[in-house]
């Protein structure tokens, strides 16, 4: 009987006949590189200053992205107005524009400034000059250390002048005109004042400075309330709630001080009453939205009938 032949291996499949590639079991994931340009730049226009930083970081794409010089110059005419009104040559080259002269602003006697001064304090004006000689995040960031610098000095000043844990409205008139002198804007004054990091007397001072001397209002105008079919609506702008937002981002809103004052006492047909001794413990948010007696005190210090007025710092837990 004759031995059947061995099995013949296959042919080898010719390159069209081979099975198609497993597809991968990994998605495609896009990556943050790969966002369109114009939809990055518009993401990064709506951070803030620490936030841009952050982004920046990230990668070698938002690194670029974010030192843009359009983003830093809005930044800085942003936060300080007047960088807006200098001329192209006497911006470039100077690391520091003309921030510290006083501002053409006068101070209020008996309450709050209106909205519409607010609104130019707050003013983005257009520019068509050439950046700043080191680039405008670099010039965002050599003003920002140079305020720092110098609103450190008037925070030692506080602390020299505060007394046993209290302090006089005289030094306290005193810090403001002196933050006046650095006209500081709005952002400056949440960085460097309302933070939890300072204490409480320096947190009031910034808010004062906030209502009185920045005349943000801080509550809704009259002419905000509109009629809708279930009754009235109030709508209050942005700058209406700037100061409230900026104590509860800050979560320096609950600290509390005490204020007294000593006031003559009245004269009542021909005999002079005795002289009274007053005071009143309030949070900041009270002192920004409903105090108005304690605010004008505040503003007006010692002066007429008023002795003496000392503001003291409420530790947490006591009575």
């Amino acid at each position: 009987m004759a031995a059947s032949a061995p099995p013949q291996p296959p042919p080898p499949l010719s390159p069209s006949s081979q099975p198609p590639p497993k597809p991968s079991s990994i998605p495609h994931e896009p990556s943050l590189d790969s966002v369109p340009d114009d939809v990055a730049l518009g993401v990064a226009a709506l951070l803030g200053p620490g936030d841009l930083c952050s982004l920046e970081s990230c990668s070698r794409f938002w690194r670029g992205l974010c030192s843009t010089d359009c983003l830093w110059a809005v930044l800085s005419v942003r936060r300080w107005p007047s960088v807006g009104t200098l001329s192209p040559q006497s911006l470039v080259g100077r690391p520091w524009p003309s921030l510290g002269s006083p501002a053409p602003r006068s101070l209020v006697d008996e309450g709050e400034g209106s909205s519409s001064d607010s609104a130019s304090a707050d003013r983005t004006p257009s520019f068509a000059f050439r950046p700043p000689a080191q680039g405008w995040k670099s010039f965002y960031i050599s003003c920002h250390q140079e305020m720092a610098a110098r609103v450190t000095k008037v925070i030692k000043f506080v602390k020299q002048c505060t007394q046993n844990d209290s302090l006089e409205v005289g030094d306290y008139l005193k810090a403001l005109a002196a933050l006046h002198t650095l006209d500081l804007g709005y952002d400056d004054v949440k960085f460097f004042l309302l933070t939890v990091k300072h204490s409480v007397l320096l947190n009031l001072i910034g808010l004062h400075y906030m209502i009185f001397y920045l005349r943000i209002p801080v509550v809704a105008n009259a002419e905000s309330l509109i009629w809708w079919v279930e009754g009235w609506i109030a709508i209050s702008r942005a700058q209406d709630i700037k100061v409230i937002r900026a104590l509860r981002s800050s979560d320096v809103s609950g600290r509390q001080v005490c204020v007294k004052w000593f006031k003559l006492g009245r004269w009542f047909y021909g005999f002079r009453l005795p002289d009274e001794s007053l005071y009143r413990r309030i949070s900041l948010m009270e002192f920004a939205t409903s105090d108005k007696e304690v605010r004008n005190i505040l503003n007006r210090g010692a002066i007429h009938e008023v002795l003496r007025v000392q503001i003291i710092p409420v530790i947490p837990g006591t009575s």
